[in-house]
Formats: C-alpha cells, structure tokens, sequence
C-alpha cells in the first residue's frame, strides 16, 4: 500500500486528503504484515534519546508504533499534507516535532539524524536518478556515524485486483465486515490508481531493487539488511576513519 506524501494534488479533487480517511484502516499490519517487520526492525536499532527523521509520515499511525516501543527517541516527522498532519498531531502530541514540507524544502535546514525513516515514500521525492544520487549523498552527510537509513519499498506497479483480492480474503480469514472494506476500497483503489499512472508518467522514480543498493553503497553506507519478501532496506553509517596523527 502507499503512504503518505505520494498523493498531494491541488486541484479540486484531493486524492491525498481523501487517502487519509482510510491510511490507518489499509495499514492495518494484519493485512501487511510487513509493515510491522519494517517498524519493529527499526525499533531495535534505536538507543535512548536517538534522533529520528521520519520523512513523509502521514497520519502517525506508524510513528505510535514506533513510540510505544522506543518512547525515549526524538521524533521529527515531515510530511507535506496539512490532512495527514490533522491526524498525526492529535495522535502523537508533545512526543513529536511535525514540520509541514516536502523534505526537498527542509534537507538542508535540518540537523544530523542517528536515523533517517522512509516508510513507502522514498519513490515519490524525485522525478530523475541525478537528484536521487545527490538525496543520498546529502543523506549520508545529516546521517551521525553509526547510523542508519531505513527504507520500505512499494511495487513498481500495483495490481488493483490481485490487491483488492488480497484483502478481501484477509477480511473474511480476520471475520471483518465486508461492508466496511466495500466502503472504503474505492478511495484506496483511486489512490493506487493514481500512482501507478504517475509512474508511467515518470513523476515518481522507482529503483530497481539492486540499483538503490549500489547506490547508498557508493555514497559511502554500508547494507546492514535487505528483505525482498518484505521490501525493506536498513543502511548503516559507518565511522568515519580517523587520521594517524603520526603519519
């Protein structure tokens, strides 16, 4: 499923706002249990008192989580939708600091991380490799030595009827109401919709799986783990070397 930053419109249909009524419902770990896999893995990589970016995090729902395990981190949330945001501040209060951009606007305001979260938005922060080459470069420069930049991955097309299958029989497998979900799908459907038609129109690059690998590597982050059943990456910082004096 998406998340959040991937959908803002101005026009007079607001995808993105309408997104936000069913995000917490479609994220739901009992329907991706993945989603759960990404946060408890990042959760075990927080010490006390960790600075924590976590870059388009829309209504919360996955920053609680991430909270009632590790609620002595620093949390700074970014996120682009003012409908996102209306959900996420009552949600996380006093225990986050929310700031309303696009992360391209705050990148180089913003002070070093010891972890950087991209839950299912990294694809939608640039439109072309080069400007991705130069995200992870300034990544690794806000990135504190040992530490990391976490990443879950979305397909690179969504197959509306092998999803909504999926659900559907997560649904009767839960004992869920089937009326519940026909009620909320359509707004998911148009929101699934939407990007896979602005993937083909080139307005959300999507890596190769390999080739963002090959890319945190060669801006200098070493992989600490990578699930493809589970879509996930977990880059690590390493120490910069120190200079022998002596030498």
């Amino acid at each position: 499923m998406l998340h959040n930053g991937a959908l803002l419109q101005t026009g007079p249909e607001d995808v993105y706002g309408e997104y936000s009524t069913v995000f917490d419902y479609f994220s739901d770990e009992r329907f991706s249990p993945s989603n759960k896999y990404f946060m408890d893995f990042v959760a075990g990589l927080l010490g006390a008192k960790s600075k924590v970016c976590e870059v388009g995090g829309g209504t919360g729902y996955f920053s609680r989580m991430l909270l009632k395990q590790r609620p002595d981190v620093e949390l700074l949330l970014v996120e682009p939708s003012e409908s996102m945001l209306e959900r996420a501040r009552p949600r996380l209060g006093k225990q986050c600091v929310f700031m309303k951009n696009r992360l391209d606007q705050v990148i180089h305001a913003l002070d070093k991380q010891d972890v950087f979260i991209f839950q299912r938005s990294f694809y939608h922060l640039h439109k072309d490799v080069d400007s991705y080459q130069l995200l992870i470069k300034r990544l690794y420069d806000l990135t504190n030595d040992r530490g990391f930049v976490c990443i879950q991955d979305v397909p690179p097309v969504y197959d509306l009827e092998a999803h909504k299958r999926h659900l559907r029989e997560k649904h009767l497998e839960l004992g869920l109401s089937l009326e519940t979900f026909d009620e909320k799908w359509p707004v998911l459907e148009t929101a699934l919709k939407d990007y896979n038609e602005r993937v083909a129109r080139n307005e959300y690059y999507k890596f190769p799986q390999d080739a963002l690998i090959v890319f945190f590597l060669f801006a200098g982050f070493s992989l600490l783990h990578f699930s493809a059943d589970h879509g996930v990456f977990f880059f690590f910082k390493p120490p910069s070397r120190l200079i022998d004096a002596k030498r």
